[in-house]
């Protein structure tokens, strides 16, 4: 059976399940030739936004103004599993425990089952094929291949990156494994040079 792969990444109100909402949702599919299949992204009306983080709104722009006009959690949490069950479904994102989690938590209080058969974490390969960054944040992965940050902390954006990434890592020959930490380390030379100059 052919695989989807499915880029996700969701906004949330809080980083704990049990206090958190899902209130953005963001899906690239590609097929095994690696075609856009489907690219979504919604907005979701969260229900109790009293129990959310203060800092976690900040980061992610929500404001009642940006939100008008967002999806309702039932129709949302309908849309996000029929998009994400099924075994012919691969689940990728940065750090994608995080995502499952709150989804995963989402279904089962709404009497689904759980997603996430198969799983790949960005964020896992990256630290496979890249073992001397100091950091594995998707923002310092952008800085690490010169992906702009303008836009990030949305989901659209963070999916978006997350696939050219994982397509970059995946991709990657040893001399291009080789090739990054030659320039990885060149990078950090001068910058040292620059700051004892």
């Amino acid at each position: 059976m052919p695989k989807q792969y499915c880029f996700i990444d969701l906004e949330t109100t809080h980083l704990k399940t049990e206090l958190g909402e899902i209130i953005e949702f963001a899906l690239i599919i590609d097929s095994d030739k690696k075609r856009y299949l489907e690219n979504i992204c919604y907005k979701i009306q969260p229900q109790h936004i009293e129990t959310a983080n203060s800092k976690a709104l900040e980061i992610n722009g929500y404001t009642a103004q940006n939100w008008r006009g967002a999806k309702t959690m039932d129709t949302a949490v309908h849309d996000m599993y029929f998009w994400l069950c099924g075994v012919d479904k691969v689940l990728i994102g940065h750090n994608i425990s995080f995502d499952l989690k709150h989804l995963n938590y989402l279904f089962k209080s709404r009497g689904y089952r759980s997603v996430g058969v198969y799983t790949i974490d960005t964020k896992s390969l990256a630290l496979e094929h890249l073992p001397y960054l100091k950091s594995y944040s998707l923002d310092s992965l952008r800085d690490f291949f010169g992906i702009n940050k303008e836009g990030s902390h949305r989901a659209l954006k963070d999916t978006v990156d997350c696939r050219d990434i994982y397509y970059k890592l995946i991709r990657a020959s040893t001399v291009k494994r080789l090739y990054w930490r030659i320039n990885y380390v060149v990078r950090k030379w001068i910058k040292k040079s620059i700051r004892s100059g």
